[in-house]
């Protein structure tokens, strides 16, 4: 097996044969023929684009913002997603996925 985004040859190969076996196929389209399920995919491509979005088209790592209510976000590698990890002004902490936080102020790194 490859890197944890490399399928074993094996699940290629299980996967494939699924694919083809007209049964497999017919149930699959009877189970997946539906508008709920039609809707519930498209929830899934946005997630996906959303999460695309946050992590290759952000701001830098280590960019730190505050916002006009004092919460205050840093941007931050979370095994593998890219992230805003934010302390409110409350003390609660918590994540954003938003590429960026364009109308909170940039607090500069010492020395910028």
């Amino acid at each position: 097996m490859g890197d944890n985004n490399t399928p074993s040859p094996g699940m290629v190969d299980y996967v494939a044969n699924a694919a083809l076996d007209p049964q497999l196929t017919a149930q699959f389209i009877e189970a997946t023929d539906s508008e709920a399920t039609l809707e519930l995919a498209k929830q899934l491509v946005n997630r996906t684009i959303v999460a695309y979005q946050s992590v290759f088209d952000g701001e830098a790592l280590g960019t730190t913002r505050m916002s006009p209510q004092g919460d205050v976000a840093k941007r931050v590698d979370v095994d593998g997603v890219i992230k805003w990890r934010v302390i409110y002004a409350n003390g609660a902490i918590g994540f954003d996925l938003r590429p960026s936080l364009p109308d909170w102020t940039l607090i500069p790194l010492p020395g910028e």
